[in-house]
């Protein structure tokens, strides 16, 4: 009868030890989370100061071409944060989609590949950098074609709230557009 007491009394406090172990293991995760959450808002600040110091006006946070629906049709999203102190009227964005191994793709109804789209504002200037921050923007059915696979940017458009208008193009849209995030990496 003793053991058994023992025992069950072993087995409470080996209980009560664990829990708090794990309680402790709850609380450094939570800790590690939090910093990881303020340390990535951080970098993503840092990003955007950046990129307002190098006249840098956008970042291209998602570029992202869907899956071909039951009819073929490919749908084309983009995100971007505004890293200018104006506001956007307008975004275009020229846009190119490839197969997996890096074939400019046409579209099987219209036999366009290339073709731009054009997000509407007003678009504030990014303030928080979240990682969900900015203007998102979807567009239906762009191309179809089964085999795309990912969209390459080659241009930006922007027109601001009084008309005058900023062209990116060149080796800056490989620093306002990270491959990462859906452009082809071919």
């Amino acid at each position: 009868m003793i053991r058994i007491f023992v025992f069950i009394g072993l087995s409470f406090l080996l209980a009560l030890t664990a829990s708090g172990c794990v309680n402790k293991h709850k609380q450094r995760m939570a800790q590690l989370e939090e910093q990881t959450r303020v340390d990535a808002a951080g970098r993503r600040k840092e990003i955007m100061n950046t990129m307002r110091e190098k006249g840098i006006p956008v970042r291209v946070l998602e570029l992202d071409a869907g899956r071909a629906n039951s009819a073929g049709g490919v749908d084309l999203s983009f995100q971007v944060a505004n890293a200018t102190n104006r506001d956007f009227k307008y975004i275009e964005l020229t846009v190119t989609p490839f197969n997996r191994v890096g074939d400019v793709i046409s579209s099987e109804i219209n036999g366009r590949s290339t073709i731009t789209v054009k997000g509407i504002g007003p678009m504030k200037p990014t303030v928080k950098y979240g990682s969900f921050d900015g203007h998102y923007f979807s567009f239906d059915n762009v191309w179809y074609n089964g085999t795309i696979n990912c969209v390459k940017l080659s241009e930006v458009k922007i027109t601001y709230m009084d008309n005058s208008e900023q062209f990116v193009t060149g080796e800056i849209l490989s620093l306002m557009s990270p491959a990462k995030h859906g452009g082809c990496a071919l």
